[in-house]
């Protein structure tokens, strides 16, 4: 054997990687409507992606305060899972309407959601 072992990385990690998923693409729909109307589709009510997103970047900004103190505290954990929840159900509504796009931010949840339940060294 060669002892290779498989990189794995710490739920606390995957959950920065969560938060900044959040804050980059909830500004990004905020900041610059043409580039995200070219990868998710047109919208007609895009002051409703204005408030998902803002709403996405406060979510990201919470998330990301658990994890520099370090704590997975109940609260943000809850956040993390209600909020992922609530995009899945949004995206797979999306993909069958505007874009298959969203469904990889449904992988992307699925991806994220052990650091919301694993242990945090």
């Amino acid at each position: 054997m060669s002892g290779y072992r498989p990189t794995v990385i710490s739920a606390r990690k995957l959950a920065a990687a969560h938060a900044a998923y959040y804050v980059v693409t909830g500004a990004w729909s905020v900041a610059h409507r043409a580039s995200f109307e070219r990868v998710t589709g047109p919208k007609r009510e895009y002051w409703l992606v204005r408030l998902v997103g803002g709403l996405a970047a406060a979510t990201g900004a919470s998330l990301g305060a658990a994890v520099l103190t370090g704590r997975r505290r109940p609260e943000a954990a809850v956040l993390a899972l209600a909020s992922s929840a609530a995009f899945v159900a949004a995206d797979v509504h999306a993909a069958r309407a505007v874009s298959r796009v969203y469904l990889g931010d449904v992988v992307l949840h699925a991806v994220f959601l052990p650091a919301w339940i694993r242990r945090w060294r």
